[in-house]
């Protein structure tokens, strides 16, 4: 079954990293493959699936990151399906650990290094208060 990409203010092609927002911030990442279906390491079910545009997209209009690596988008598609079945990790294997992986990139997730700075301020402030008083 080939599913039909849905339009968006960038076109999105086979290999390209698309996104929805979950919970409003949180970024969930898939890439795009040639049949039109999404393949990305997600947390709510536990590991890296493949699912239809419209599944992945849970109601939402997809926004494209677009294409990080040198990688043709059959290497891409290849990697990623290989990932089929690995389980989730929030910190060292979620979407965009994945999707960096499979682009050929050294995997990385700037939300996650986002959360643990914004955590380390928050502690370090609150250190600083209570020291203060």
């Amino acid at each position: 079954m080939i599913n039909t990409l849905p339009k968006t203010r960038e076109s999105i092609t086979h290999g390209d990293i698309v996104f929805i927002y979950v919970w409003g911030v949180i970024r969930h990442w898939g890439i795009v493959t040639s049949a039109g279906t999404v393949i990305s390491n997600s947390g709510r079910h536990g590991g890296v699936i493949e699912q239809s545009f419209e599944d992945f997209s849970c109601g939402q209009v997809p926004e494209r990151v677009g294409y990080l690596g040198s990688l043709s988008p059959w290497d891409v598609e290849q990697r990623a399906r290989s990932m089929l079945g690995v389980r989730y990790s929030a910190v060292t294997r979620n979407c965009e650990h994945f999707a960096y992986w499979a682009h050929g990139e050294e995997p990385k997730s700037p939300q996650v290094s986002t959360v643990i700075m914004s955590i380390g301020l928050a502690l370090t402030g609150a250190a600083i208060l209570s020291r203060a008083r």
